[in-house]
């Protein structure tokens, strides 16, 4: 008697291959959708805890810092991991939350804005960064809030607007930067 041996053809194994292939693909793009969609929401939710930290500040102290242009905030840690100064104003410390008055502007915004983490999205640049790692920039008085704020990172594209510039623009506005069709496909993340 013959012993029947079958062994799989070429054909069988690049089909099995092709099959593998596929449901790779499938199963990282949807990897990488589920990962851009937690980086957008935890982007979103850090802008939502900075503009209620500053509004809790504004109620309590009666003023939001100034900025006068789109500026980066600063986020100054101490040697022990601690966050000792939060500067919406560049460099200048007039525009730092006061922390020596007997006010504490800087403890109330921290309690609201829960340092442990606020601090992990400054930790690499001394700035405050979105979760793609885009800057996060603010306005006092706003472009478009007029009379509030503006908050604005750029999301995951690292350009604000329709991919138009690194920086927003001093003219920003909704018209000029974020008119309804740019608006519709941009993927800023801000508090307007």
């Amino acid at each position: 008697m013959k012993k029947s041996r079958r062994n799989f053809t070429l054909i069988e194994v690049l089909a099995v291959v092709g099959i593998i292939g596929v449901l790779a693909l499938l199963g990282f793009g949807t990897y990488t959708f589920a990962m851009n969609s937690a980086k957008e929401s935890s982007s979103k939710a850090l802008i939502k805890r900075v503009e209620a930290a500053l509004e809790n500040c504004r109620t309590k102290f009666g003023y939001y810092p100034a900025s006068g242009s789109y500026t980066r905030i600063r986020v100054d840690l101490s040697s022990d991991g601690l966050v000792e100064n939060v500067c919406f104003g560049g460099t200048a410390p007039s525009n730092a939350l006061p922390s020596t008055t007997s006010n504490n502007m800087l403890k109330e915004f921290l309690r609201v804005v829960d340092e442990e983490s606020f601090k992990k999205y400054a930790e690499v640049s001394g700035y405050l960064e979105d979760a793609f790692g885009g800057a996060v920039y603010y306005k006092y008085p706003g472009n478009i809030n007029r009379t509030g704020f503006d908050l604005i990172a750029p999301g995951a594209d690292g350009k604000f607007g329709e991919g138009q510039s690194d920086t927003p623009g001093a003219s920003m506005s909704r018209t000029d930067f974020y008119s309804s069709d740019n608006e519709k496909i941009c993927d800023d993340i801000t508090n307007f």
